[in-house]
């Protein structure tokens, strides 16, 4: 469920507005601005949502998927059995 720009924007006007009525009492125009400062996240993390989306389109889901192959292929790589390692850890010397 996506919410329209103009509705973020008039909700963050009313906000302000409000602010704007209450000047005289500092908490309470801190908690319209936290309110408006939430708005904006919102509105830009859809934002950046959106972006993923067209991102995943104009490359692809099989780049995703081909890159997730290439990880998994060189964490099955053997490791040659030496005498002094114990495992996989990097910290094997």
């Amino acid at each position: 469920m996506s919410i329209s720009n103009n509705t973020m924007l008039t909700k963050m006007i009313e906000e302000l507005k409000r602010a704007m009525d209450k000047q005289e009492n500092n908490a309470v125009v801190r908690e319209h601005v936290r309110a408006v400062r939430l708005l904006c996240d919102v509105l830009l993390e859809e934002k950046q949502v959106d972006n993923q989306a067209e991102w995943k389109t104009m490359v692809g889901e099989g780049a995703a998927s081909k890159t997730d192959k290439g990880a998994k292929e060189k964490a099955t790589i053997p490791t040659e059995n030496q005498d002094e390692a114990n495992g996989d850890s990097i910290f094997d010397f």
